[in-house]
């Protein structure tokens, strides 16, 4: 009996486990293993979470690159890498202004495209101690070229500068340092409007400036022009900026007021308190532009004004002539203390 038991056990047990086998291999037999409800083990994608806002501190924790908004300007640091050029002359005026204790400038921005001279509109005045700080360091005083302080040499003999001419010392003077030259036929041409370009290569001749090639893009300026670099060292050195649509028009004639304007801006020179006073001496002081009263009071106030043939005539709108702008330069260098001064009824003194 007992035999018999364990007979029917075993045999029990044989067909429990073949009915269950049989039963496993029926399940797994029935499922798509390229089901996408369910995936082998090599084959599961884990989904990422929610994405992060992109923000800067997001991109920061990633190791990414993050574009910081520009920030205003303040008093702890000023890029002048990234300014443009008329931004970066107003920096640099506001040096110069510093350096010689000025008081700032007034004029509007239409009157700074009118005139293509670094002019200051309000809007833009940068006086900023960061800014003044850093520029410092990249702008050196203004000072006369080697050429100016050097002892004048025999001075050039042009046939249409007659003795007793009113600008002869003048034309006499910057000649024999190397400043000036005339023409070819031996004339001076003295009566003959200066250009932009001309306006700009005395001042680099007179004046000891550096040259930034890379920073002068003016449309109109092609890379072989005659006056390219000296266009480019007057635009570094704060005496001229170009205009607007990124010309500078160095065929443009230069009225007395640019030319006058051209020098203050350059040699920093100082706005008189009583602006009216100043140009009260002016028979046509009304036809002043607005934007240009403080420069031509400063100008007056620095002995820059040259007025012939009526010392009362400013003739701000009027073209200056080669001899008219001799005069202004020697003038400029009498103020920096190079040369001696010319007694002339035509110097307006202050």
């Amino acid at each position: 009996m007992v035999a018999v038991l364990i007979a029917f056990l075993s045999l029990g047990s044989v067909m429990v486990w073949g009915l269950t086998r049989g039963s496993n291999m029926s399940i797994f037999s029935n499922l798509d293993l390229s089901s996408p409800m369910v995936a082998a083990p090599e084959a599961l994608t884990i989904l990422p979470d929610e994405p992060e806002p992109d923000t800067a501190a997001a991109r920061l924790r990633a190791n990414a690159p993050v574009a910081i908004a520009p920030r205003e300007s303040s008093t702890d640091e000023v890029d002048l890498d990234n300014m443009s050029a008329r931004e970066e002359l107003v920096a640099r005026a506001a040096v110069r202004r510093e350096r010689a204790q000025q008081s700032p400038l007034n004029a509007a921005g239409a009157g700074a495209a009118a005139a293509g001279v670094a002019a200051m509109p309000d809007s833009a005045a940068a006086t900023e101690e960061g800014v003044e700080q850093q520029a410092a360091e990249v702008i050196p005083p203004v000072t006369a070229s080697e050429a100016a302080s050097a002892e004048p040499q025999e001075a050039i003999v042009f046939n249409d500068v007659p003795e007793g001419y009113w600008a002869e010392p003048y034309i006499d003077a910057l000649s024999s340092r190397g400043l000036i030259s005339g023409y070819d036929d031996g004339t001076f041409r003295p009566d003959q409007p200066v250009t932009r370009a001309q306006t700009a290569n005395i001042v680099s001749r007179t004046f000891d400036l550096t040259a930034d090639q890379a920073s002068l893009e003016f449309s109109d300026v092609e890379a072989d022009y005659w006056a390219r670099e000296s266009i480019g060292e007057v635009v570094r050195g704060g005496f001229m900026t170009g205009f607007p649509d990124d010309t500078f028009q160095p065929n443009l004639p230069v009225t007395r007021t640019q030319a006058l304007t051209t020098l203050v801006s350059g040699l920093n020179i100082e706005t008189p308190q009583n602006i009216q006073a100043a140009l009260s001496r002016y028979t046509d002081a009304n036809a002043i532009p607005q934007w240009a009263n403080e420069k031509m009071a400063a100008a007056t106030a620095g002995s820059l004004v040259v007025n012939y043939p009526d010392p009362a005539q400013l003739k701000p709108s009027e073209p200056t002539t080669r001899a008219e702008l001799s005069a202004l330069i020697y003038q400029a260098l009498v103020r920096e203390g190079v040369v001696e001064p010319i007694e002339s009824e035509y110097v307006i003194k202050p």
